[in-house]
């Protein structure tokens, strides 16, 4: 599993913006690893907040349940998936 700063670092954001994503990105790891959840849905669940916070250029903690909702919609008619 990828846990470097490399690696969650998004899209431009703000740099308080992004600070925060990173705190809030590696209490999600952590939380997870507690949980006792495998390496591979570590994995996926990872990939999907930055695939998100990548998708609207912002910390997902942020948006609303319209913007969810409009976000998953894309996801299934296109190849965002990918």
């Amino acid at each position: 599993m990828r846990n470097s700063a490399k690696d969650i670092e998004v899209t431009i954001m703000l740099p308080t913006e992004q600070s925060r994503f990173e705190h809030l990105y590696k209490k999600m790891l952590q939380s997870l690893k507690l949980q006792g959840f495998s390496s591979n849905t570590i994995d996926s669940y990872s990939r999907a907040v930055r695939k998100a916070a990548e998708y609207f250029e912002c910390c997902p903690d942020t948006l609303t349940k319209d913007q969810l909702k409009h976000y998953f919609s894309d996801l299934t008619q296109t190849d965002l998936l990918l």
